[in-house]
């Protein structure tokens, strides 16, 4: 089963590589303004018949040429990581264990013990709150895949300590977590596309309670009023099925994250929907994020991936998608204040952990500078005392 639905992904995917423009230069997307919802192609494709079965829920047969017109329009470059960001910086922060309770919550709901892994910045202090940040592995990933263990850290790991050291960032909190029960690889045969949407629950009930009672954060208490009250100083993200898991959780703990990193997650491998019809990946985002009462002026979601990632072509059509339902999704550079969506694509990158430091390294500093500005939001008054 596992060998099929993985040739339901790739076969698409090739397909659409074949296919796929050059990237365009940093100077065709600097300061590039956020683009227009494009029309819907002349070919759109008819409702899939109702036998078919299409169990990661991918576009069916969409016209990716005239898609990318438009997805071009609002791709942002992405700066490349300084080399010397991979070794040991001088300012080194920690990492630690933080062991909690939590429950089989995709299956029997058996009690289990897990651990995540969590960074404090270097002169973490008790006394000072933090910006937090959850991020997720991809299939067959675990706690070690983005920051490596307290005894041998990671390449990423560095590149976060001189980031920090250079005040490219404010100092943050990253916990690294596991949806797989037990910390054990579980093998699924469906890319673990099971797992995501049940790690919700586990996530708001038990993970963020045992952290942030544990380390300091905005959020003044951990019941889930506390919780709720610090959302816009929380991310989550997370690279390909964390980076769906992402996704799932713009669906169902909006009121717990106000930002969101989303690494060559494309919505089509989420587990869904059996059938589609047509373009359907950001109306049902939309939805979803509405039911919760949420509106277009409560997130910002960075997407990214690399330009020979497997994921790039569908990361390029839920982007396209996402700029059919304009009113709810606005693209455009980090900068702009009028935004909730920005869509970063790495020259050269593939799916592998060099393409998600990149990532990183382009993507922390602007969610970091969003945070400063939610604790200090401008006003009308402001602007009108600025102009005076």
């Amino acid at each position: 089963m596992k060998n099929i639905l993985l040739i339901l992904i790739l076969i698409p995917v090739l397909l659409l590589s074949s296919s796929e423009p050059g990237m365009i230069s940093a100077a065709e997307t600097a300061g590039t303004p956020a683009g227009n919802a494009g029309s819907l192609p002349a070919n759109t494709p008819a409702a899939i018949p109702s036998d078919d079965t299409n169990e990661v829920g991918e576009p069916y047969n969409p016209d990716y040429e005239t898609w990318q017109e438009d997805v071009k329009n609002i791709m942002i470059h992405m700066d490349n990581v300084p080399e010397e960001y991979f070794l040991p910086a001088e300012e080194s922060g920690d990492l630690q264990y933080v062991t909690y309770q939590t429950k089989d919550y995709d299956k029997d709901m058996d009690e289990e013990t897990k651990l995540a892994l969590v960074y404090t910045p270097y002169g973490y202090s008790p006394d000072e709150p933090y910006d937090i940040l959850y991020l997720m592995h991809g299939y067959t990933g675990d706690i070690y895949s983005w920051l490596g263990t307290p005894e041998e850290p990671s390449e990423m790991k560095n590149m976060l300590d001189h980031m920090i050291q250079d005040q490219l960032m404010e100092p943050m909190i990253v916990v690294c977590a596991t949806y797989y029960d037990n910390n054990e690889n579980e093998m699924t045969d469906n890319i673990d596309t099971d797992l995501l949407e049940p790690f919700g629950q586990e996530l708001r009930n038990d993970l963020m309670p045992a952290v942030e009672s544990t380390f300091s954060t905005y959020a003044q208490s951990t019941d889930e009023q506390g919780l709720q009250a610090a959302r816009d100083h929380r991310i989550f993200g997370g690279f390909s099925m964390g980076g769906v898991t992402t996704l799932y959780r713009m669906m169902d703990c909006m009121d717990l994250f106000a930002n969101f990193i989303n690494l060559s997650g494309p919505i089509y491998w989420a587990n869904l929907v059996n059938t589609q019809q047509g373009d359907w990946g950001a109306s049902y985002l939309k939805e979803r994020i509405s039911k919760q009462g949420f509106t277009d002026k409560d997130f910002y979601l960075y997407m990214a991936t690399g330009s020979k990632d497997e994921a790039y072509p569908l990361m390029d059509m839920m982007a396209q998608s996402m700029l059919r339902q304009s009113d709810f999704f606005h693209f455009g550079n980090p900068d702009q204040s009028d935004i909730n969506v920005t869509y970063g694509v790495g020259e050269d990158e593939f799916h592998d952990g060099h393409n998600c430091a990149r990532c990183l390294y382009n993507i922390l500093p602007v969610m970091s500078g969003r945070m400063i500005n939610s604790q200090n939001p401008v006003t009308d008054s402001d602007s009108e005392n600025d102009g005076q």
